[in-house]
């Protein structure tokens, strides 16, 4: 593993040792930042949320913490309606739903995490 410095080498291979004490000039990203990179954010995409419904898996509770693949869900309403065609990547069940009907028609919050 090299080591450069301003664009120069300044080691070519052997260990590297040291401290990340002097990291802490790394500067944060502001709140504004951070708010525009969310008011800007695309649908879809890892990091998104959706209120959604779970398809094509039949009746059955969603927990939080449980995870599936897109193609099984589609973005919805709190009463289940649902619009659009199912979504792409892993999503993460963020809610609850455990309906004592099994009501597939239920929603609830989804995480895309990629």
């Amino acid at each position: 593993m090299a080591i450069y410095s301003n664009g120069v080498e300044v080691c070519g291979s052997g260990t590297v040792r040291g401290s990340a004490a002097n990291l802490s000039s790394i500067p944060s990203p502001s709140n504004s930042a951070i708010l525009t990179a969310v008011a800007t954010a695309s649908d879809n995409v890892v990091g998104s949320y959706i209120f959604g419904n779970n398809q094509n898996q039949g009746y059955g509770a969603r927990t939080r913490g449980q995870t599936r693949s897109g193609s099984t869900l589609q973005a919805g309403n709190a009463q289940g309606s649902v619009s659009g065609s199912a979504l792409s990547g892993t999503w993460m069940c963020m809610g609850q739903d455990i309906d004592s009907s099994q009501n597939a028609s239920r929603a609830t919050l989804w995480f895309r995490r990629s």
